[in-house]
């Protein structure tokens, strides 16, 4: 039993951090600030609506998805009245609309070798 208590005080003792150092090469960790978080939402083009997003706890969305053709273009926005009115939403509550590139099911094999 005692083996096992003086295990467990020199692994507390062990990490604790001096807080009164002095070391020039110790590491200050930088405060996280509001404004250093990116909240990101998606909405695919199959499902959901924009009127139901709560753009006031986003800073970014996602349009799901662009899908990369073989010969380096892109097949056609699925749902681009969707796209449209979810971008000019997004921009009214100073929100950033994004798309995403690939994913969604598309074969990988019809992507061009960069998307690959």
């Amino acid at each position: 039993m005692w083996a096992g208590l003086s295990v467990l005080a020199l692994s507390i003792t062990s990490c604790q951090k001096d807080i009164n150092s002095t070391s020039s090469t110790k590491t200050v960790a930088r405060a996280a600030t509001a404004s250093s978080f990116k909240v990101m939402g998606y909405l695919p083009s199959w499902s959901g609506s924009v009127s139901s997003i709560q753009f006031s706890k986003l800073t970014h969305i996602n349009y799901a998805f662009l899908i990369p053709t073989s010969s380096g273009g892109y097949q056609a926005i699925d749902n681009p009245s969707k796209l449209s009115s979810m971008v000019s939403s997004a921009h009214a509550n100073g929100v950033k609309a994004l798309i995403s590139v690939g994913g969604g099911g598309g074969r990988a094999d019809h992507y061009p070798k960069g998307f690959q």
